[in-house]
């Protein structure tokens, strides 16, 4: 009794802690702790806490003696380490598997707030300057708290823009917020040193009435270990628990309310040797039947009991009691530790396990995909924010000329990106919506091609108006009387074979006297104006706009069998018909056949069958196979072609018969393979091929009426035209077939039709040459090919720019700004020798330079401009390079002409 109080001893104990003695009943020798002797140096400290600390993984199930053992060793190192030691002992130990790493604002609430049939136990979040710094009193916390605290760490820029990290309302970094999850209450700390020790009070049950974290412990074998202890250390003679039922886990408001007048009452209750908790029985089934055996009802979401240890006994409150104020709760609290109403004995079950950090209910992947991409793009404004504020800073630095230099070199970006995206990204993307188009779509978008060779003597004008299209090419828009291209339409036979309004000139073939009847090829918009305006005779491939009452499109599968397309034909690119360069690049046109499918088309002739069956020269391979891919496909064995071809109107008729099959029984197949056509209107079925059993089989075998084979078109089965697949299933089948048969002798494509069309020139090569036997040539050696030829993008220049591109937006640390001022000082000289040379300009002739240069420089922006405008209706006749080249010169004249008005100034 004489000795002076706790308080006063305080200090000095702390001291004593400090120089590693130990103080009276306190004789843990920190030593013996890390495994050490006593005349340890501080380097044999540091590897033994280190090696130690790296024993423990925080995310399994680990035993009450192991979370002590980390906290004893924690203590050790703290007495025995230094300042220096512990910050190199941050980089060597586990930090991240026991402080969490936030990384946005979603993922601070979701960490703090309670998850159902998650983890109740305390969150500790550190907000501290920089992200992924590692703190030596945030660690201390999460060691000293292990097994109890959820301890994560996270920084203002990981949560910029976040509400729950606002809601905190932090003054300054570093900071620590103490949140009880249940309750929603939480205290703030400023600095990380003695939160460890704060949240430790909280979890032994030392709340005052003016706590904010109003918090009682979950009940599990770990929590009641930790706060009671076990054996013959254990301090709790007394557990007053407030039970809650699994619906009522649910709403964790409903759970709040409830668990606020338990823990007022708990505050009140001051009996050392009393501990108050709050049991999960939808996590403890054993105790759930073990209160309603001892009168709690099974409706009931609240129950409030109080287990006494030692000699155990249970105490159970009457229903209803759980629901009520704290007042009252305290009254009956009191009355059980007074031992007024008497505990019936009961046999206790276990307590149940604690949850683990990997036990946490997961987020779901949606929503942890949605936050991982917002977050990626707050990163990358916040990254931009920070380069706007840089970009600034410098450009306030500069003077007016460095300005519009600066504004110019801009500029000159912006363009070059755009062309970059332009030319790759645009190209990709139209290039993946031509892959995509369907056979049906394919054919419908093919036109026939007119080839009108017109000799001109003396440079006379064709007669033609045309007007530049986008797709390519030029639309004629009218045929003058009296010229080369009138009398050319007078002398064709037919009517549709003659040029008119609405057709479009594709290419154009030239023969200058001086080439020695070598054509010149031309495709490209430019050069096809040339070769127009040139004065030579020409050769002018027409894609005419026609419909199907003018010229006949006809479409068709043909199945070579035993062939491959490269061994049955001759292939060349598309001369006869036209889709687009898109669609002309992966298609072929039959040049000419070989003997093997000569001898085929022979035994189908003979056989009485359709003519489109029999390939022929001017056919468009369409598809192989339902590939529109053709040129990779040649190889294919027994392929399934898609052909097309254009005959003048009346040459190919169609003939009907009928065909009345009686099936012998259900498994009676009738023995074809049909199709649709892609591109036919009229959606009927074509015969693909006839096989030697099946009732086509023994129609045909029977010679009572026209035989069925492969290219006949199912016109209607029992008199319908509608639903002919499910007409086909019935027992009894009259079928109408219709069967397309070629008057005329040989290839009649419109291409070879026109007269004139391949003979106006004596010796002149034909527009598109015929490639080698099972070959494909693009473009015959014998005509010179233009500006716009493919081969003159063989270089990936495209990629190159990209990868310059992406190389310099990442070298090195620094911002790209600061790149392309050390650039821009490369042209310092340049700009010093022109300001010294505006300089010597007599200052009453400033005005008069500035105001030459703004004319130039006006002139350059004007025809920008123009050509910009003029070019969105042609974008395949756009230059960027020359353009580039206007930005830059517009640039400068306007920069040296307001030089030169500010230098007058």
């Amino acid at each position: 009794r004489g000795l002076p109080p706790m308080g006063c001893w305080r200090p000095l104990l702390l001291l004593a802690a400090a120089a590693g003695v130990p103080a009276a009943g306190d004789a843990v020798d920190h030593h013996r702790v890390l495994g050490l002797s006593g005349d340890a140096t501080p380097l044999q400290i540091h590897l033994a806490y280190v090696n130690l600390t790296k024993g423990f993984t925080p995310g399994g199930r680990a035993k009450v003696e192991d979370r002590q053992r980390l906290g004893e060793i924690q203590r050790a190192f703290e007495v025995l380490g230094d300042s220096e030691g512990k910050e190199e002992a941050l980089t060597a130990i586990n930090y991240w598997e026991h402080v969490r790493r936030l990384e946005d604002d979603e993922d601070l609430q979701r960490f703090t707030e309670f998850q159902t049939n998650g983890s109740a136990h305390i969150r500790i979040v550190f907000a501290v300057e920089e992200s992924g710094q590692r703190r030596w009193g945030v660690f201390a916390a999460a060691a000293h708290l292990y097994g109890r605290a959820r301890v994560a760490q996270i920084s203002p820029a990981d949560a910029a823009g976040g509400r729950f990290f606002a809601g905190f309302k932090l003054r300054q970094y570093p900071a620590a917020i103490i949140y009880d999850p249940v309750s929603r209450g939480m205290r703030v700390a400023y600095g990380v040193d003695g939160v460890g020790e704060d949240a430790q009070r909280l979890l032994d049950g030392q709340l005052s009435s003016g706590d904010r974290v109003a918090r009682v412990q979950e009940l599990d074998a770990e929590s009641h270990a930790l706060r009671c202890g076990e054996g013959a250390t254990a301090q709790c003679a007394w557990s007053l628990v407030l039970a809650s039922s699994a619906a009522l886990e649910q709403s964790r408001d409903g759970m709040m309310t409830a668990l606020r007048p338990f823990v007022d009452a708990c505050q009140r209750v001051h009996v050392p040797s009393a501990a108050c908790f709050w049991l999960r029985m939808g996590r403890a089934p054993q105790w759930e039947s073990l209160v309603r055996r001892h009168g709690a009802r099974a409706s009931d979401d609240l129950v409030l009991l109080a287990v006494r240890h030692g000699s155990i006994g249970l105490v159970v409150a009457p229903p209803g009691k759980a629901g009520r104020d704290a007042q009252e709760l305290m009254g009956w609290l009191q009355e059980v530790l007074d031992g007024k109403i008497p505990p019936s004995a009961a046999e206790l079950p276990p307590f149940p396990q604690a949850i683990t950090p990997d036990e946490e209910p997961s987020e779901d992947l949606l929503t942890l995909v949605m936050r991982k991409v917002k977050h990626l793009s707050n990163t990358i404004q916040a990254e931009l924010d920070k380069l706007v504020v840089k970009a600034e800073g410098y450009f306030t630095k500069m003077d007016t000329e460095e300005k519009t230099m600066f504004a110019g070199v801009v500029l000159c970006c912006l363009m070059l990106f755009s062309l970059v995206c332009r030319q790759c990204c645009c190209c990709c993307c139209c290039g993946r919506r031509a892959a995509r188009l369907t056979e049906e779509e394919a054919v419908k978008q093919l036109s026939p091609v007119l080839a009108v060779q017109l000799q001109r003597g003396g440079g006379e004008k064709l007669g033609l108006s045309i007007a530049p299209n986008s797709e390519g090419g030029f639309t004629i828009t009218g045929v003058t009387e009296g010229t080369l291209a009138d009398r050319w339409n007078m002398s064709q036979p037919s009517a549709e074979l003659r040029v008119r309004k609405g057709d479009r000139i594709i290419s154009v073939t030239s023969y200058p006297p001086s080439s020695g009847g070598q054509g010149v090829f031309a495709s490209s918009a430019g050069a096809i104006q040339d070769a127009l305006r040139s004065g030579d005779d020409v050769c002018l491939a027409i894609a005419m706009a026609r419909n199907d009452q003018e010229v006949q499109r006809l479409a068709t599968i043909v199945c070579l069998e035993g062939l491959s397309l490269s061994e049955a034909v001759e292939l060349t690119p598309p001369c006869s018909s036209w889709g687009g360069a898109a669609k002309d690049a992966s298609a072929l046109e039959v040049a000419r056949i070989s003997p093997a499918l000569a001898k085929l088309n022979e035994t189908r002739r003979a056989e009485g069958g359709c003519s489109l069956q029999q390939l022929q020269v001017g056919d468009r391979i369409v598809s192989v196979n339902g590939a529109l891919d053709v040129r990779g496909l040649v190889g294919k064995p027994s392929p399934k072609l898609m052909v097309a071809r254009w005959r003048p109107l009346g040459t190919v008729r169609a003939e009907r018969f009928r065909v009345d099959i009686e099936r012998t029984g259900p498994t009676d197949r009738l023995g074809m393979q049909i199709q649709t056509i892609p591109g036919d209107s009229t959606a009927q079925l074509e015969v693909l091929e006839t096989f030697p059993e099946g009732a086509i089989a023994r129609w045909n075998s029977t010679g009572s009426g026209t035989r069925v084979l492969a290219g006949d078109r199912i016109l209607s089965v029992n008199g319908q035209d509608k639903d002919i697949q499910q007409q086909l299933a019935n027992m009894k089948v009259a079928i109408e077939f219709e069967r397309w048969i070629d008057d005329s002798a040989g290839s009649n494509s419109v291409f070879h039709q026109a007269s004139g069309g391949g003979q106006a020139f004596s010796g002149a090569p034909p527009p598109m040459p015929v490639a080698p036997l099972g070959t494909t040539s693009p473009v015959p050696a014998s005509l010179k090919q233009d500006g716009a030829s493919e081969s003159a993008f063989l270089f990936p220049w495209r990629s190159v720019v990209l990868a310059l591109l992406i190389t310099f937006s990442v070298l090195g640390e620094r911002p790209m700004l600061q790149h392309v001022l050390e650039a821009l000082s490369v042209l310092e000289p340049c700009a010093a020798v022109t300001r010294s040379v505006l300089l010597a300009v007599h200052q009453k002739d400033q005005v008069s330079v500035a105001v030459l240069l703004f004319m130039v420089g006006c002139l350059f922006t004007m025809r920008f401009l123009w050509y910009e405008v003029r070019m969105m209706g042609k974008p395949q006749q756009r230059r960027t390079l020359p353009q580039l080249f206007v930005a830059l010169f517009a640039s400068a004249f306007l920069g040296c002409g307001n030089f030169c008005l500010m230098t007058w100034a």
